[in-house]
């Protein structure tokens, strides 16, 4: 659990792109403060609740984060924010915070499935200021992987 002191950077969903390379889709964590990204890679499926959820894509029927949404609901509790909080040999790990009747209680996750029920339930994302070093500056990151020969003037 995160410690009531520990600082945390407010995050939105800047953008879910799929990466044709690894077969992953990239999430870029946008600070608005700094407007720097902390780009993190996902499965498939949970690529692709997020984008459906920011998009607003109705489904036929619930998916699995709609239906751990609900859940929390029929529970009487209420997730009112995730945490990513920690990257341990290149795995990150995040906290779903849950206000219940008895308290709050944090749920550990796997970021995507965190950002995929943040995205349904509209609560704030945050990332541990200890992840500061993490962030790229997404314009740089792009310079950076462009052959100048190949750009179009």
């Amino acid at each position: 659990m995160i410690k009531d002191h520990e600082e945390l950077i407010p995050v939105s969903v800047d953008k879910v792109t799929f990466d044709g390379e690894s077969s992953l889709f990239r999430v870029a964590l946008k600070d608005e403060a700094s407007g720097k990204v902390l780009p993190i890679f996902v499965g498939t499926f949970e690529g692709n609740a997020i984008s459906i959820a920011l998009r607003k894509i109705p489904t036929p029927r619930p998916l699995t984060h709609d239906l751990m949404a609900s859940l929390v609901e029929r529970l009487e509790g209420q997730v009112t924010r995730i945490v990513i909080t920690d990257l341990r040999e290149n795995i990150y790990y995040a906290l779903i915070y849950i206000e219940t009747a008895e308290g709050e209680i944090a749920v550990d996750s796997r970021p995507s499935d965190a950002i995929a029920l943040a995205t349904r339930l509209h609560v704030p994302i945050y990332v541990s200021k200890r992840l500061r070093d993490k962030f790229v500056d997404e314009y740089e990151e792009i310079l950076a992987k462009v052959d100048p020969g190949e750009t179009v003037h």
